[in-house]
């Protein structure tokens, strides 16, 4: 029997990549499949991506890398819109989907916009501060760094010259959408383009991740081959220059001389991962913190079964850490970088909050965390339950069925 529901179609630049946008998109088509038929089209598919994702086969749509389709720079913007634009207008044609939501509103607005036009389909962007990455200094500042003085240059020649097409490309496609939804502070000055259109949501809390059972963060512990007394602190994340990793290295090392117990387990990939390796080396701390690379969806929540502390320490304001959303939902106690501002509030009383950046604010913030009594981490583990469960809301849901109920 032909299934009745309406169709969705998910749209998304690089997927799955090295951070939160693979789990975003997960939780994203996680919480469609009871309203919809989920279809995922993917610009940019790395490997594993139908596995993550949970989707069939025939419900993936991909169009595949092109080096010359850069969405960052020009000329290769004005390339990546033309293809992606063309891509697009042959999957709707083939999937006639009611809905559009496109998980990126730095590259994909003017493809989707173009796409959908004659086609009956309504168009929602969201963003969860792509947008307030690429508008930050110290994030071209680091582009540049890290691709060194010729490539760097050549990033930078091109962002500059993309800089009016790109400015055009949000405003036109957040002006032409029917729904546009933004998680945090930092994205409201960009989305009021949207008008009445605008409405900003908290992100998705994962629904698969939950506190440990009975048993559980022993067996945890175990397989990851750590002492049932350790102090455990995890980090999961990209492995990029935002991420303030030095400083989380310098203060490890300060605060071993305070809790010998402390061993910190870091979960991701990314540029600086032989870095790491061989800074840990240097530093002689390969016995207290271990490098598990890049860690799937079980992965990561055993992780945190077997955790005491989750750390973040962030500089550059990528929206509310999905990392720390897992964290928290499995009962972990945070220890984050008030970047982005979500993140104290969010917190709040439930565990450490340090302003990003100040190295300092960290070091005594991990140190307090590592040297608590227990009677006191016993409070903050409840305190975690409970500011969850304030932060969690039902508005990206009920986005969904508004455009559902117009598209009807």
């Amino acid at each position: 029997m032909a299934d009745s529901r309406p169709t969705i179609l998910v749209v998304v630049h690089v997927y799955p990549d090295n951070g939160g946008i693979a789990a975003i998109v997960e939780n994203l088509v996680a919480l469609l499949k009871s309203r919809a038929e989920v279809h995922l089209a993917i610009v940019d598919q790395r490997p594993d991506a139908a596995e993550r994702v949970g989707l069939k086969a025939d419900r993936l749509h991909v169009l595949g890398h092109h080096r010359l389709a850069n969405a960052l720079l020009m000329p290769g913007s004005i390339v990546f819109a033309t293809r992606t634009t063309r891509w697009l207008r042959e999957v709707l044609a083939e999937v006639s989907p009611e809905i559009v939501i496109v998980q990126d509103a730095l590259d994909l607005p003017i493809p989707a916009v173009l796409a959908v036009r004659g086609t009956g389909a309504k168009l929602a962007i969201m963003d969860h501060g792509t947008l307030s990455n690429v508008l930050d200094r110290r994030w071209q500042r680091m582009m540049r760094e890290r691709l060194g003085l010729l490539r760097g240059s050549v990033f930078w020649l091109g962002f500059q010259l993309d800089a009016p097409w790109r400015a055009l490309r949000w405003r036109l496609g957040l002006r032409a959408c029917d729904g546009a939804w933004y998680v945090g502070h930092e994205l409201a000055d960009r989305f009021k383009w949207a008008g009445a259109k605008a409405r900003r949501y908290t992100q998705m809390v994962p629904v698969d991740f939950r506190p440990p059972g009975p048993g559980e963060r022993e067996a945890a512990r175990a397989r990851l081959g750590l002492g049932r007394d350790a102090v455990v602190v995890n980090l999961v994340t990209r492995l990029d220059p935002e991420k303030n990793l030095r400083d989380v290295l310098d203060a490890t090392q300060n605060v071993l001389r305070l809790q010998s117990r402390l061993q910190l387990v870091i979960g991701g990939d990314g540029t600086l991962y032989d870095w790491l390796e061989r800074e840990l080396e240097r530093r002689d701390l390969t016995a207290r913190v271990w490098l598990l690379g890049r860690v799937s969806r079980l992965d990561i929540q055993q992780l945190h079964h077997a955790s005491d502390f989750h750390l973040y320490a962030g500089v550059i304001g990528c929206g509310m850490s999905i990392a720390l959303l897992e964290a928290m939902s499995c009962g972990v106690i945070p220890i984050v970088s008030d970047v982005p501002r979500e993140h104290r509030e969010l917190v709040a009383h439930s565990g450490w909050v340090f302003h990003a950046g100040d190295w300092s604010a960290l070091r005594d913030a991990l140190a307090e965390a590592v040297t608590a009594p227990s009677e006191r981490l016993a409070e903050l583990r409840t305190a975690v339950g409970h500011r969850l469960e304030s932060y969690n809301s039902p508005l990206l849901p009920q986005l969904v069925d508004e455009l559902l109920s117009g598209a009807a």
